[in-house]
């Protein structure tokens, strides 16, 4: 039986820059490579990068360094040029070529990070099967944010896909996705940038602090961890694959590691439910509003 440890997939956002509303220290070289440590030595080999993260070249300075190409599982997610003057095959090959000579491996899956256009996709499905079969690409994917998105990929004529979408105590508009066989899943946002964990935070939407005043209360009255909560929303879903977490620090990936090796996870009461479906998928809790 797998174990829920290796759903922990390393996100590496907070790489060299401020990520989350929660996290005003930029996570620097030496503590990025000390959770690329801690992640390898408890068998967590899924790492999330992007083209326009500051971590792909880093992670292949460190996977190279490491000699651990055949072990990890890369995504990253890249953005196609909408230009006229670039035929789609192009541009995606060239793509494509990036993020191997920048993270000197494999990639497990490499997502489409603009889902508008999803149109150049649906013309061209015969060049993603062309370099899965001659790339050491082994799928291509979608990092999504909205449930509508997930309609549009559901048309395209290919049906073994890697989805990336947001779930979280807030978000709930995923739930009623069908995971088809050959898919493969990854959430993130579980902690909402930080806005779901019970630490200072600086917000300037009036909404959000009415509910982070809310939270707050509910986590005191109902005596609870907030980290373990929100761990505990996700590692209980059964349709997920991976879970995609970007650590502050090692000494966090550590915690969520003990939590999740011990199955020290909260019952998500119907109490719970009922303060949290008061907020759901309301527009101010997505962060790109914010």
């Amino acid at each position: 039986m797998k174990s829920l440890i290796n759903k922990i997939c390393i996100g590496t956002a907070q790489f060299n820059q401020k990520y989350g509303i929660s996290n005003n220290n930029v996570l620097k070289k030496k503590d990025f490579y000390k959770i690329l440590d801690i992640a390898i030595k408890h068998n967590i080999f899924n790492i999330d990068t992007a083209q326009s993260y500051l971590s792909e070249k880093e992670l292949g300075k460190y996977i190279y360094a490491h000699g651990i190409e055949n072990i990890v599982k890369i995504s990253s997610k890249f953005i196609i040029n909408n230009n006229p003057l670039n035929s789609f095959e192009k541009d995606l090959k060239r793509k494509i070529e990036i993020s191997l000579t920048n993270l000197k491996c494999s990639l497990d899956s490499f997502l489409l990070h603009d889902i508008s256009q999803i149109g150049l996709l649906e013309r061209n499905i015969k060049f993603l099967k062309f370099f899965e079969r001659n790339y050491p690409i082994n799928r291509f994917g979608f990092s999504i944010y909205d449930f509508k998105d997930y309609l549009k990929i559901k048309k395209l004529k290919k049906n073994n896909f890697v989805l990336q979408y947001p779930k979280n105590l807030l978000n709930s508009k995923f739930n009623s996705i069908k995971k088809k066989k050959n898919e493969k899943h990854f959430i993130r946002s579980i902690f909402l940038q930080g806005l779901l964990l019970n630490h200072p935070v600086f917000l300037k939407n009036q909404k959000i602090r009415n509910f982070r005043n809310e939270y707050l209360k509910f986590l005191d009255k109902k005596k609870l961890n907030s980290e373990k909560l929100c761990l505990s929303h996700a590692f209980t879903d059964k349709k997920v694959d991976f879970i995609v977490i970007g650590f502050n620090s090692s000494k966090q990936l550590k915690n969520i590691i003990n939590v999740v090796k011990n199955n020290d996870f909260i019952e998500i009461k119907k109490d719970f439910n009922e303060f949290f479906d008061r907020y759901k998928n309301k527009n101010f809790i997505d962060p790109r509003t914010w």
